[in-house]
């Protein structure tokens, strides 16, 4: 049986350690999505997330990624900038 490390694609999500101030509980959330091939792979660590606990009161305050959002901006312009030039080489 395979575990969940052995697919080729996968997300994980894990909490780091704890940390104690003045009587509130920070736990920071991260995801982890890999992909996995024989000759290639990479892996991608995101912050998700914050979990504050107060007492009796918990919650957690998500983390705006700025770079996900970055990257996915350059993504598509890539895509846009490829399906143009592709258009422009068909009509010559």
């Amino acid at each position: 049986m395979k575990n969940a490390n052995s697919r080729p694609i996968s997300w994980q999500t894990s909490y780091g350690q704890p940390v104690d101030v003045d009587g509130t509980v920070i736990t920071p959330k991260a995801g982890t999505f890999s992909i996995r091939l024989p000759f290639w792979g990479m892996v991608w660590n995101l912050p998700l997330a914050v979990k504050v606990e107060e007492g009796a009161d918990q919650r957690e305050i998500p983390i705006e990624n700025s770079s996900l959002q970055a990257a996915l901006a350059f993504t598509a312009l890539a895509a846009v900038a490829l399906v143009i030039i592709g258009l422009f080489n068909r009509v010559r």
